[in-house]
């Protein structure tokens, strides 16, 4: 029996081929699949360790700046030879509690920290390893003074300043990395800019109250032009932060940031209102408890709604 050929090709041959093709091209569809599968898979992972990454920066920064107030000031009473303990009970504020309750989030915060940059792979580009294992060390030892009586305000502000130092420049690496190593996501990482805008209401709000104590602990100069600007930024990146986010939450931070007293409740009879004044001038105890108070009650306002939203984030970039 002969068999038929049909392009040059005995039928045998031809009949396997016409089987073998669709079966090879539902194969190249499968691996495309997977592929596809996988290259997603490893952008939603990518998404994520870095949106936990911003998470832990931005954590920290509340905690690590409460903790700072409460070391400067102590450290500028100490050298006015007032005892900050006294001070602290004479302005009967709730400051004491708010620190008190700040210390064991901040080592949470911190050591949180300190596990997630560990696991970051900055390769040779970044020092950041050894620059928080300094800092973490010099805030034990501002708390080793502050018990014995020690500290002074410069060491105080060394430590803190040199730990947001490391906190800005962790969130930047971290960032820069995922951005040089996923451009193909860029355009896509709606999670990233959301932490990021989360950070930059966060770390203004922040660094208000720490150009604001500074000036009313008398340990920097009234710097207008920084404070203006700082407060300009915060209120355009809360007004944005508003704008993504429509529910109670971000109205009431809204309403709380309004209801803020003005810059020019720091003064007092055209002088900038200093712990230092209050040894020859005991009725502004009330003032200046007022004023500090109203400020941590903000910027614990303002770290609440960037964790609870930073939570988000992580979440839906995990999902």
């Amino acid at each position: 029996m002969t068999q038929r050929r049909h392009g040059g090709l005995p039928l045998v041959v031809w009949l396997t081929l016409l089987t073998a093709i669709p079966v090879l091209g539902l194969g190249i569809l499968a691996w495309r699949e997977v592929r596809t599968n996988a290259n997603t898979a490893d952008a939603a992972r990518d998404v994520a360790i870095t949106v936990e990454e911003q998470a832990a920066a931005i954590n920290v920064l509340t905690p690590l700046q409460i903790e700072r107030i409460g070391a400067v000031g102590a450290a500028r009473l100490l050298e006015l030879g007032l005892d900050p303990d006294e001070v602290v009970a004479a302005i009967e504020a709730d400051y004491l509690t708010i620190r008190e309750e700040n210390t064991p989030v901040l080592d949470q915060q911190l050591a949180t920290f300190v596990d997630v940059v560990g696991r970051h792979d900055f390769g040779d580009r970044s020092d950041l390893g050894p620059a928080v294992e300094s800092s973490v060390g010099q805030i034990e030892s501002v708390r080793s003074s502050i018990a014995d009586r020690t500290v002074t305000v410069a060491q105080a502000q060394a430590a803190y300043d040199s730990m947001l130092a490391v906190v800005d420049q962790f969130h930047s690496e971290a960032v820069t990395a995922f951005q040089i190593e996923r451009p193909d996501l860029f355009d896509a990482q709606e999670a990233v800019g959301e932490q990021n805008l989360n950070r930059i209401v966060i770390r203004t709000a922040s660094l208000e109250t720490a150009l604001i104590t500074d000036i009313v602990t008398g340990t920097a100069g009234l710097d207008l032009v920084a404070l203006i600007a700082t407060q300009t930024v915060h209120d355009e990146a809360l007004s944005r932060a508003a704008e993504r986010n429509s529910d109670e939450e971000i109205d009431l931070l809204v309403g709380e940031r309004q209801a803020l007293a003005p810059l020019a409740s720091i003064w007092s009879d055209s002088e900038p209102l200093t712990v230092g004044r209050l040894a020859v001038q005991p009725e502004l105890y009330g003032d200046f408890a007022a004023l500090l108070v109203e400020r941590l009650t903000y910027l614990e306002a303002v770290e609440e709604f960037t964790i609870e939203s930073g939570e988000q984030v992580v979440a839906e970039a995990a999902a």
